[in-house]
């Protein structure tokens, strides 16, 4: 990898970073307990169907609210991000 593709890949990086620090995924995650919680109860059926891919996305929530966590702990802790190369 040469530094300009180094360059390109931290941006990204750091856009994908921006990007999930947006995103409400706690509220995700409460709408999939919900959903957890009434499905079976309201209609037992369409649980069993749902089910599956609601796990999935439930493993995928969880994983993203960690990486969420991560970057606002960084954040936080005024960490700094220099795609130059300098120290800040």
């Amino acid at each position: 990898m040469n530094q300009s593709e180094y360059q390109t890949e931290l941006l990204s990086i750091f856009n994908l970073c921006a990007l999930v620090r947006r995103l409400e995924i706690a509220a995700v995650l409460e709408q999939i307990q919900h959903a957890e919680a009434v499905g079976p109860i309201i209609d037992p059926t369409l649980y069993r169907m749902a089910h599956p891919p609601l796990h999935w996305h439930k493993k995928c929530a969880q994983a993203a609210l960690r990486f969420q966590r991560t970057i606002n702990e960084l954040h936080e802790s005024r960490h700094t991000f220099n795609i130059g190369g300098k120290a800040p």
